[in-house]
């Protein structure tokens, strides 16, 4: 089944109306493979289709945010980043502090190391996520 198709026998679920304009906006967070704020996305769908209010982004985000589709971050910068994650692999990132370019990592190795130290510390993990900032190669100069 793909993510669309879940999304929507999720929202059924929990009886969460699929909107025209919800449903144009939850494909399109599907179909980008990267990181986005809500206003980047909002001027690519109103690149695309009219009548999609900024408003209307900001709740389907949220809504995507809740159900466990989308993860919310905040990488340092003032903004709000998100991601669908849904059919994504485990990954970590690295966040340049000067030109704020995000590049993500597999962190298997990270992940397992956080468990056996939250293991022998009695500790439950719900959630995790690394994110380490420095200089990236292009900024350093070389």
């Amino acid at each position: 089944m793909d993510e669309y198709s879940v999304f929507k026998e999720i929202s059924r679920r929990y009886n969460k109306k699929i909107t025209r304009q919800r449903s144009i906006i939850v494909r399109k967070v599907f179909s980008l493979h990267k990181h986005f704020t809500a206003d980047e996305l909002y001027k690519m769908l109103r690149s695309e289709y009219s009548g999609i209010s900024r408003a209307t982004v900001y709740r389907t985000l949220r809504v995507l945010v809740d159900m466990g589709f989308v993860e919310e971050r905040e990488f340092g910068r003032g903004k709000k980043y998100y991601e669908h994650i849904i059919g994504h692999d485990s990954h970590s990132h690295f966040v340049c502090l000067k030109c704020g370019r995000i590049f993500e990592f597999p962190d298997e190795r990270i992940e397992k190391e956080i468990e056996i130290i939250a293991g022998s510390m009695g500790f439950k993990i719900e959630k995790a996520s690394t994110i380490v900032y420095g200089i990236c190669k292009e900024c350093q100069g070389g």
